[in-house]
């Protein structure tokens, strides 16, 4: 099956016009996204990466865990409760979303901005209406998907979350109208969000604590290089349509200090000589489809800018200074 259009600009081009509508459907950008890539094929191309500076691993030190994630639940024991440390934002207002396509794709996206107010009194008014064995079994469930096997929660645990005010609901206030068992149930999906909410955050924040307490500094022994499936590469994915990019990239390869000692050019990437390996690639922007592992973001490469900037600017304050990024 095809959506190809016929190109005439007839009768036919209301026949071939696509009209979709959804309400809460976020899935049209999926689907506007596989239309845009239909028929399409990638080559990937594989760009190699060199480490730097061996000699002075064994001084330079990193942070590393000491304990994993499974001695986290092995170890420490979580009984959910209400903290300072977090709160909620549940965003349920409605999404009018425009999608137009002529010729090339463009997309906009409002938001419905009318009664934009915190609903959660509503909410805490409902409470004794609400089915809470049937929320209960479903966090046991969410428990059971998230794998928080060192979570203990009881039923009051989760109507407390509710009770207080460690969250914010936006949505609209006919939500909380009451005709039907229906419309019970309907408000117990939108508790379930907010507790479900509160349990990921209250689960992160303890493990992100658990990791600080168990952070050490270690010396480099392997490259420090996102390994995916094991290999000390980036795979680079170019629509087959560019093949004066493709060819660019393939002579990069073929050209290794090009590639490791400069920057520009079809693949984009940042170089600093004092990196423990090149290259650095950067984010997909243009004409690349896809990174993997994914290139530095915006902010990172300004950081590494800013940083060379400062080197070079202060030169004689870091002339005893050996820095390895």
């Amino acid at each position: 099956m095809s959506l190809k259009r016929s190109g005439d600009s007839g009768e036919i081009k209301i026949l071939e016009t696509l009209n979709i509508y959804g309400i809460k459907a976020d899935y049209l950008a999926k689907f506007l996204k596989a239309i845009e890539k239909e028929d399409v094929e990638f080559e990937a191309i594989e760009i190699p990466i060199r480490s730097q500076h061996e000699d002075k691993w064994n001084s330079l030190y990193i942070l590393s865990l000491s304990k994993s994630e499974e001695q986290f639940k092995e170890e420490k024991v979580l009984k959910l409760e209400i903290t300072e440390e977090i709160n909620c934002i549940i965003n349920l207002l409605l999404k009018v979303s425009l999608y137009q396509s002529e010729g090339e794709l463009s997309i906009e996206t409002t938001e419905i901005t009318a009664q934009i107010k915190d609903m959660k009194e509503k909410l805490k008014e409902v409470l004794d209406l609400l089915d809470w064995e049937h929320i209960w079994q479903e966090m046991i469930e969410y428990k059971k998907q998230k794998e928080y096997w060192n979570l203990t929660f009881t039923k009051e645990d989760i109507r407390n979350i509710l009770a207080s005010d460690k969250y914010k609901i936006y949505v609209r206030e006919e939500e909380f109208e009451i005709n039907s068992k229906e419309d019970l149930r309907r408000i117990e999906d939108i508790a379930l969000l907010v507790i479900k909410k509160y349990v990921d955050s209250f689960y992160q924040k303890k493990l992100k604590h658990f990791e600080a307490e168990n952070l050490r500094c270690e010396p480099i022994e392997e490259i420090p290089f996102p390994k995916v499936a094991g290999d000390l590469k980036y795979t680079v994915y170019v629509n087959k349509s560019k093949s004066d990019i493709i060819q660019q990239i393939k002579q990069l390869v073929d050209d290794l200090n090009e590639l490791f000692e400069k920057e520009g050019g079809a693949l984009p990437r940042i170089y600093f000589d004092r990196s423990l390996y090149v290259p650095l690639l950067l984010e997909v922007k243009g004409d690349i489809e896809k990174i993997v592992p994914q290139g530095l973001a915006e902010s990172e490469k300004k950081f590494i800018e800013e940083l060379m900037k400062c080197l070079k600017e202060k030169k004689d304050e870091f002339e005893d200074v050996e820095l390895y990024f």
